[in-house]
């Protein structure tokens, strides 16, 4: 697997994982960033596999501890 950071501001943008090195990997990307008490969290989470797109999720709600 593979995780993806911003290196301007260490902002976890996502991550891709295969089961084997030469299969198609799921890419998982994190956007759409908005703050909420004091931190910053996506707002959309996009899936995509063998290069084409799998969902979209919306996150509506976060409930922090």
């Amino acid at each position: 697997g593979r995780w993806y950071f911003d290196a301007a501001n260490g902002r976890w943008l996502g991550f891709d994982t295969g089961v084997t090195e030469d299969a198609d990997e799921c890419e998982v990307r994190l956007d759409a960033f908005q703050p909420l008490e004091g931190r910053s969290f996506p707002r959309r989470l996009t899936v995509r596999h063998a290069n084409a797109p799998v969902a979209v999720f919306q996150i509506e709600s976060i409930d922090l501890p």
